[in-house]
């Protein structure tokens, strides 16, 4: 059926209309499927797919009409109707802009108006890049308003900040043109993972991949060498680089990604064990590499 339809939510609601009940469900409250997804969320450790699996069985039995398919839809991430962080994003800002002109402010053009539009949409798209929390966001957007600067907000050790990502050209002719009359640099590219290094104030280190998702766990090698590295009047940093492990056995070759991703994942409450790695990361001049090629995202 998955084949047939390519979406989880059409199969589901197909499913349900073909399903015969001795009585109809309890129907769902807003504050029922939210209060369970936060529990999805916090769900972890030995067992937590069954559990989990408990969960959405629950609610799914308590589907009506078409709430299946959107139930189906969130839990897999793809509700289909295009409200992606770009679109909610300038939507945040739309509704301050207009909620504001509502509420009195001096009467502006429509042009005016356009140009307030575009300018706080940028801005607020600029601080989420900066700290990807809209717990942070929000109140500072709401408290001011039109006035809204992303210098508003800091980077905050612990929050992941989306990466920047490579585009893909035709060719070294092409890229080279996208920086013609321009300085640059170019740099080996280390065949490893990403990984972004975050110094808490604390003193603890985190690691984030990517998707901006924690692999702490996986890494307690890496851990230990970024605490031992760090100077005592270093307080807070955050390392955008990547990981590239190593084999001792042969001179320091460095190894391939394939052989990097075999390593264990260990999981949100232990770490992989130390004795138990296979795949070495690199030692300091490897890790100091690192640090010299992200001097810009470091912030003391």
């Amino acid at each position: 059926m998955y084949k047939t339809y390519g979406d989880l939510g059409n199969v589901a609601q197909e499913c349900r209309q073909n399903q015969t009940l001795l009585a109809p469900p309890r129907p769902l409250s807003i504050h029922d499927v939210y209060s369970m997804l936060r529990k999805l969320s916090v769900i972890s450790g030995s067992g937590s797919a069954g559990r989990r699996k408990i969960l959405v069985l629950h609610l799914i039995r308590s589907c009506r009409e078409m709430e299946i398919k959107f139930l189906v839809r969130t839990l897999v991430r793809n509700l289909r109707i295009g409200a992606m962080m770009k679109t909610i994003l300038p939507a945040l800002a739309h509704a301050v802009v207009f909620d504001r002109k509502c509420a009195g402010d001096p009467v502006v053009s429509l042009e005016g108006i356009k140009t307030q539009l575009q300018s706080l949409s940028t801005e607020v798209v600029e601080a989420y890049n900066v700290i990807p929390n809209l717990d942070l966001l929000i109140p500072s957007l709401l408290r001011e308003g039109t006035a809204f600067s992303a210098s508003s907000l800091a980077m905050v050790p612990g929050t992941p900040i989306p990466p920047m990502l490579a585009r893909i050209t035709n060719g070294s002719t092409q890229a080279l043109k996208a920086f013609s009359g321009k300085s640059f640099m170019c740099e080996y590219k280390y065949d490893g993972q990403r990984a972004q290094i975050h110094r808490l104030l604390d003193g603890s280190v985190r690691i984030f991949s990517r998707q901006m998702k924690e692999s702490t766990p996986r890494f307690p090698d890496l851990v230990n060498m970024i605490t031992e590295l760090c100077r005592p009047e270093v307080s807070s940093f955050i390392l955008d680089a990547e990981v590239v492990g190593i084999d001792r056995k042969k001179g320091n070759k460095l190894m391939s990604f394939q052989e990097l991703s075999s390593r264990e994942r260990g999981n949100k409450h232990s770490s992989i064990a130390i004795d138990n790695i296979k795949v070495i990361m690199p030692f300091a001049k490897h890790i100091l590499w690192a640090v010299s090629i992200v001097l810009c995202c470091i912030f003391i």
